[in-house]
């Protein structure tokens, strides 16, 4: 479960910047996996590392671990971003919001939606 202070959520992805001004408190940090940009070690809001990959056309899902979250993100790079490769990892700030979690139990620090047209079985979900 992650923390929303002063307009940031705190969790296993680090301290990130919430647009507007949200509540305090307790909240689910949730992002849309086609707007979550990988780059090279240093440029994103965080680090991970991929743990696997699968191509979907001229996209590619990439399953990236950060911290004790795990990511899938839609991308176009690092077209050679191989299991076990030390990537940055950036979410815009249009792309993330977070949802109040008050009296949820059990709820994960990220969720990730899935893209319009697509069902849940096929987004990725950010597993704590």
């Amino acid at each position: 479960m992650g923390t929303v202070r002063d307009g940031v959520h705190h969790s296993a992805l680090g301290s990130l910047r919430l647009p507007g001004t949200p509540p305090d408190g307790p909240g689910v940090l949730a992002l849309r996996h086609e707007s979550t940009q990988l780059t090279e070690v240093g440029d994103g809001d965080t680090r991970g590392i991929v743990v696997a990959r699968r191509h979907n056309g001229a996209r590619t899902q990439v399953t990236v671990r950060v911290g004790t979250a795990t990511i899938v993100a839609e991308t176009t790079f690092p077209a050679g971003a191989a299991a076990g490769t030390d990537v940055g990892f950036r979410i815009p700030l249009a792309g993330r919001w977070a949802i109040p979690s008050r009296g949820v139990s059990g709820a994960a620090d990220v969720t990730v939606a899935p893209p319009r047209g697509m069902g849940a079985r096929e987004s990725g979900v950010a597993r704590m």
